[in-house]
């Protein structure tokens, strides 16, 4: 294993304790913030987990580049400058180019098999009826939905003093790349709108 080797060819240098993972090790959520405390060393795993740390590390799975690409464009070593702020050091990562599997229990094979890659976009809309803000991002892969799941996606829109409410948040869906909108759907499943308009000062 990677462990072995390292403990094998690191003798006197560096060694790994595997520790576990929760709850041999707490919350995966607060596991980063005892990396930043010195508690433990070494730890992997996805930026969504220490959101509460460093913000940006969520920026990572929007990454189109590879790991060599952005180690010579400087992308690396701003990201590293962030994660350097809060005590930390970014070693490497792992989610590029590597294959993932979801194995279903008997019975459960997924009846959905959609490929189209689907983007969410989310407008702030000003009292003058202008966008402000915007943040668009992937939605969780359309073949891996089931009827009647619920999927949950987080966006951070930066806002400015300067705009005037009533505001409004639009929300839509889009596949990518065509860029075709995903028009909503009333209970007759009928084409209704391009988005949903969410009032935010009421």
């Amino acid at each position: 294993s990677f462990i072995d080797e390292v403990n094998e060819r690191g003798k006197g240098v560096v060694q790994i304790n595997y520790v576990g993972g929760a709850p041999a090790i707490g919350s995966q959520l607060t596991v980063v913030q005892k990396v930043a405390q010195g508690v433990y060393d070494l730890n992997s795993c996805t930026g969504s987990y220490f959101q509460n740390v460093v913000p940006e590390a969520d920026a990572w799975k929007l990454l189109e580049n590879t790991p060599t690409q952005i180690r010579e464009n400087g992308g690396w070593d701003y990201m590293n400058k962030i994660h350097n702020a809060k005590n930390l050091e970014v070693l490497a990562r792992h989610h590029f180019g590597t294959n993932f599997y979801l194995f279903l229990a008997d019975g459960h094979a997924i009846d959905n098999p959609d490929p189209t890659d689907y983007h969410i976009f989310n407008h702030l809309i000003n009292g003058d009826g202008l966008r402000v803000a915007q943040a668009d991002g992937t939605a969780f892969a359309g073949r891996q939905w089931r009827p009647g799941d619920v999927v949950i996606s987080r966006f951070l829109l930066p806002s400015s003093d300067a705009t005037r409410e009533p505001f409004s948040m639009l929300v839509g869906m889009y596949r990518f790349p065509s860029l075709e909108n995903v028009p909503v759907l009333d209970e007759a499943a009928n084409p209704t709108a391009d988005a949903v308009v969410i009032p935010l000062n009421d």
